[in-house]
């Protein structure tokens, strides 16, 4: 499930395209503003320890008899976007190039025709739209916003640790389809692209993950940490092919964080509303990010 997954935009590319079309004596924008981002962080974890953010009492545990269910949907789900993009390629003869953003929608949503009604028919029983939706969407945003600057501070961690040893700059946009969306404002296939990645695969992609595969692991009793992290991982791992390996460490640090900060709401919240929230508001804010990006960088 990564061909929508959460899109990546490097936390310094603007304001290294700021400086570069705006040249301005004093300290580097690009230096302040991962400092901002780390003092941020800090200050988040200090209060999250003091208001017992991290605390998980007793978050979701599902029956014991529903792990074999939730480990099914998980596995369903994913083989389900690999057949349907199987069928639309055949279906409409589809080679898949690369470049071509009419048959990448057209296969993203392929898969996405298989993956929905699975995908909504685990969701029902997860939850998704229990009471208080309102207040849950704001605990989505919330969650984001504050995840915000521990996400761009891992990213910043974990590309200057990888651009230390490899001698290679990062790229500005970590994930092939951001950068799709980003050079394609007149195509309107890039507009169907937009909607799969916004609406469609958060939806998916917390059913699957945050509601079936870690309401697998907490319905096999495992603790509500380990089954966050374990998910996380896993979520990560799904993610690397559509990953550029330039900028690898700092886009898995950025993904790591952001999965774990959605299984934690999950946790409190009991409810996946709030992880799907937070997802869609993470890949929109990306999108507009890389756009504000390549309208810097245009001539």
């Amino acid at each position: 499930m990564h061909a929508g997954s959460p899109l990546l935009v490097a936390t310094d590319a603007i304001d290294q395209a700021s400086v570069a079309s705006s040249p301005r004596s004093g300290p580097s924008v690009a230096i302040i503003v991962p400092a901002i981002y780390a003092a941020l962080t800090i200050v988040l974890i200090a209060v999250a320890r003091r208001r017992h953010w991290f605390r998980i009492d007793p978050g979701v545990i599902p029956p014991e008899k529903n792990a074999g269910i939730y480990g099914f949907g998980f596995f369903a789900l994913l083989l389900a976007q690999a057949f349907g993009a199987y069928v639309a390629a055949r279906l409409l003869g589809l080679s898949g190039g690369p470049s071509d953003r009419r048959e990448k929608a057209l296969l993203m949503l392929g898969g996405y025709a298989i993956q929905l009604p699975l995908a909504l028919a685990l969701g029902l029983t997860f939850g998704i739209l229990r009471k208080n939706r309102s207040t849950l969407a704001l605990a989505g945003l919330a969650t984001l916003a504050l995840a915000w600057p521990v996400i761009q501070t891992a990213y910043v961690v974990a590309a200057s640790t990888q651009k230390a040893l490899t001698q290679g700059a990062p790229p500005s946009v970590g994930h092939e389809t951001l950068a799709e969306i980003a050079t394609g404002s007149s195509d309107p296939w890039a507009a169907v692209i937009v909607v799969c990645v916004v609406v469609c695969a958060p939806l998916i992609e917390e059913i699957g993950y945050r509601g079936a595969l870690q309401g697998c692991l907490r319905a096999l009793r495992l603790k509500a940490w380990p089954a966050i992290l374990v998910t996380s991982s896993v979520f990560v791992v799904m993610h690397l092919p559509a990953l550029s390996m330039d900028g690898l460490a700092g886009s898995l640090a950025q993904l790591f964080v952001l999965s774990v900060a959605l299984g934690l709401i999950r946790e409190r919240t009991q409810s996946l509303l709030p992880c799907v929230v937070a997802h869609a508001a993470f890949n929109a804010l990306n999108i507009v990010l890389a756009k504000f990006l390549a309208t810097l960088a245009a001539p």
